[in-house]
């Protein structure tokens, strides 16, 4: 699947069309820097779509981070029994807990940006740089079409050792359930900080005679 504005986004415009399952088609076009760039007013041809003959892979909107990308680093303060973690969804630019063609709108909002060495992980445009080089581009609409439709509902914590750690993305994860929280319990300004949560759980040690 393939599209392609019309004259009015002649000034420039990101476009994304995708075909998720069977019967199943998505498309979206945003001006870039849409803040600052007139919107179109009249008639005309909006876009031309193209269909492949193959739909692509179904993805699951439920199933653990399938990618190293994905993974999310837990911090750990344990004289206080606090952690906390940033959301890692690669692709999910609106950070909402979906990855689909609403990601579009903050990719075309930063367009352009760049950071010699990488932006700040706590800043938004970290988690729209989808590519992880400095530079937010048109590179970056990959990880959209690469991820669309994974989605997260919620974490959980395992209490463990090294062994029960999973070996890939998407194993099973050993070790012993401890708390589980929403996606709705993040912080943050979405529309310019990564998100973040933070608890504090006191873990009891296991009894071992």
């Amino acid at each position: 699947t393939a599209i392609e504005a019309g004259d009015w986004a002649s000034a420039g415009s990101l476009e994304l069309a995708l075909t998720p399952e069977s019967g199943h088609s998505e498309a979206g076009i945003v001006l870039i820097d849409p803040d600052n760039t007139q919107g179109f007013n009249g008639s005309g041809l909006l876009a031309t779509v193209q269909f492949g003959d193959e739909a692509g892979q179904q993805r699951s909107l439920s199933d653990a981070p399938g990618s190293l990308a994905a993974r999310t680093k837990l911090y750990y303060a344990p004289d206080f029994f606090f952690y906390y973690w940033y959301y890692m969804n690669p692709g999910d630019y609106d950070q909402n807990g979906e990855v689909n063609i609403s990601d579009l709108t903050p990719l075309a909002i930063h367009f352009g940006k760049s950071s010699p060495g990488g932006f700040d992980l706590t800043r938004v445009e970290s988690v729209v740089d989808g590519d992880g080089n400095g530079e937010i581009n048109i590179a970056d609409v990959s990880p959209i079409g690469a991820n669309f439709g994974n989605s997260v509902t919620d974490y959980e914590l395992y209490f463990g050792s090294q062994a029960d750690y999973p070996a890939e993305p998407g194993d099973p994860t050993g070790g012993v359930a401890v708390q589980s929280w929403m996606f709705s319990e993040a912080t943050g300004n979405a529309s310019q900080q990564r998100l973040l949560f933070q608890k504090t759980v006191q873990i009891p040690l296991p009894i071992t005679n």
